[in-house]
């Protein structure tokens, strides 16, 4: 479906649930819910964080639906949303409650030896750190570039910046992730 289609449909469906339609916005929770969660646990690397953060978005987004754009994407402007509520619990916390532990499970071949399929998943979880030790800003950027395939134009949209400045932003925090990659194989680490 392309993108003009997606953002009349829900534009029709944020239309309908602001006239009282409570099952329009039950659509739209449904429909983009598994995606939100998605980013927010690339986000946080923790599921409960991520599970609270969607639903603190998605009440957000209920109450606040009359402010909705409908030249933008639902999702540019959902993930508008959960970046403001996660960046505002992100202070809060001032750490992150991050487990590595919890980083999903490299798929491996039945036929690779046990020792390759573990070396990927460490090297998996040293990825992982490298990317949660961006700042939050950055790792957004990354998460919304790489992960979700947005334009700079949306990430910058979504992170009240310029589209020269998300692409500064992603271009700085990849710099940073290389650097820091070469240090840990330097080190012998990856």
């Amino acid at each position: 479906m392309n993108l003009y289609k997606q953002k009349n449909i829900d534009a029709v469906l944020v239309e309908k649930a602001l006239k009282g339609d409570t099952e329009a916005f039950s659509k739209l929770v449904h429909k983009y819910e598994y995606k939100l969660y998605c980013f927010l646990y690339k986000i946080t690397f923790s599921k409960e964080d991520a599970e609270d953060l969607c639903q603190e978005t998605f009440i957000r987004a209920y109450n606040k639906l009359y402010k909705y754009d409908d030249r933008w994407a639902f999702t540019t402007w959902l993930y508008k949303m959960a970046i403001n509520v996660s960046n505002n619990s992100y202070k809060k916390k001032k750490h992150s409650t991050c487990s590595y532990d919890e980083v999903p499970d490299v798929q491996c071949d039945l036929n690779d030896l046990p020792e390759i399929a573990f070396e990927i998943k460490d090297n998996r979880k040293q990825f992982f750190k490298l990317i949660n030790s961006l700042s939050f800003e950055q790792k957004t950027a990354v998460c919304l570039r790489y992960f979700h395939d947005l334009a700079y134009k949306d990430i910058g949209h979504i992170m009240n910046i310029s589209q020269d400045a998300a692409r500064m932003k992603v271009q700085r925090a990849k710099n940073i992730l290389c650097e820091k990659l070469d240090q840990l194989i330097k080190k012998g680490v990856i």
